[in-house]
């Protein structure tokens, strides 16, 4: 392979690994091409961060399965990964929202694939999120998340009173 970039593009090209050719192709064709403001290019980048947080996810199931040296191996290329994606959303001024735990309302920005499984007045959580919400650091939502919600587990103060207004205590 290496022979084949070579010979095609020539030497300085062949020594580039995969990350640092990506990094630059992107960071090098849009610093010059647009700005955040009128950058159509927005909602794809949008769309290959919620791509990679579905791919991280998966990886990082499949890496705690591994030996420890191995999964030393891959915990490190992950982490270059990370911030090669992490440069990619700072240069679009794009930013991940993840829900996981927060309770929900109606105005979040996120789409409840089970929603209809609970009753309007039922406390809910989201307990997973499988895509993020992408906004801009201005707050923009660029592209809305989907998650999965559970009910709100009760508080045991909350619990207690209720029992004792129920036995009118």
């Amino acid at each position: 392979m290496k022979g084949t970039l070579n010979t095609l593009f020539g030497e300085q090209f062949a020594r580039f690994n995969v990350h640092q050719l990506y990094g630059r192709i992107i960071m090098g064709i849009f610093k010059k091409t647009a700005t955040v403001q009128t950058m159509p290019e927005l909602k794809y980048v949008a769309d290959f961060l919620v791509e990679d947080y579905r791919f991280r996810r998966s990886y990082i199931s499949a890496v705690d399965k591994l030996f420890l040296e191995e999964k030393k191996k891959y915990t490190s290329a992950y982490n270059f990964h990370v911030s090669k994606v992490a440069e990619l959303s700072e240069l679009f001024h794009l930013r991940m929202v993840v829900f996981d735990g927060q309770v929900y309302d109606d105005g979040m920005s996120i789409t409840p694939l089970n929603a209809d499984e609970f009753e309007k007045e039922d406390r809910l959580v989201v307990q997973q999120t499988i895509e993020p919400t992408i906004i801009t650091f201005d707050g923009k939502i660029i592209r809305t998340g989907t998650v999965i919600l559970s009910a709100a587990p009760q508080n045991s103060a909350e619990t207690t009173s209720e029992n004792q207004n129920k036995e009118g205590k």
